[in-house]
């Protein structure tokens, strides 16, 4: 399970992805911490976050191959690059890859940021069909049954006004929630039940018409090698 929580907010012309960077084995030890968000920056500023079972670095490499300059390039070639990196993953790994997306882009059409999702597998997104383009102002993961981002936070919230969710501070205060409680893995070998795979550090991603940034918000202190345990910060 990877947190991914992406925000678009019109009113602060920006949008924002929310991730952790634990990468996991099938036992749930931490074996790696990467970002998890590949960001593009120059002319088209854009920023794509990735859960799944298919390493960061491996749909960053994809990505970055197929070199896309504009929103409508990268809306169509974004099918043809999940292949490539689940191939990818194949190859090396010899298991099956899933792959879902949570993305920001500027539209310079619009003059604002636009927010979308694509999955390569239905089970990862509900309602989605495999390899569609769909906008939409937001997306979270969710933990504890919740359905929405109020009943995690404890307090009605709208994702998308800079005035009633702030990105870093509700943005940690989310993630940290996360965290703490995990989730039910949806990928295959896993197990079921409760898994705890977010960790590593939380980072924040910003994209704007002028580019992208990227920072660290919350280092949960888990250690390479060792299973996650979430603890609270002291």
């Amino acid at each position: 399970m990877t947190a991914i929580n992406m925000m678009v907010q019109p009113k602060a012309r920006a949008g924002f992805i929310i991730a952790d960077t634990a990468v996991t084995d099938e036992g749930g030890q931490l074996v790696d911490s990467v970002g998890k968000v590949a960001i593009g920056t120059g002319a088209f500023p854009h920023a794509i976050g990735i859960t799944g079972n298919v390493h960061p670095v491996t749909f960053a490499t994809a990505l970055g191959t197929a070199d896309a300059r504009n929103l409508k390039q990268l809306m169509r070639r974004l099918p043809a690059i999940i292949r490539s990196a689940i191939a990818e993953h194949e190859r090396i790994k010899g298991t099956a890859g899933m792959i879902l997306l949570k993305g920001v882009a500027w539209d310079f059409r619009r003059k604002g940021p636009m927010g979308f999702v694509m999955t390569s597998d239905a089970s990862l997104l509900a309602g989605a069909e495999p390899y569609e383009f769909y906008e939409t102002a937001w997306n979270v993961t969710l933990c504890d049954g919740a359905e929405t981002a109020s009943e995690m936070l404890g307090r009605p919230v709208d994702l998308c006004d800079p005035d009633s969710f702030d990105p870093e501070e509700d943005g940690r205060k989310l993630i940290m929630r996360q965290y703490l409680r995990g989730g039910t893995s949806l990928l295959p070998g896993l197990g079921e039940g409760t898994s705890y795979r977010i960790g590593g550090e939380a980072h924040l991603v910003e994209v704007r018409k002028a580019g992208v940034q990227a920072w660290t918000i919350h280092d949960f202190g888990d250690e390479i090698g060792k299973p996650i345990v979430p603890r609270s910060p002291s």
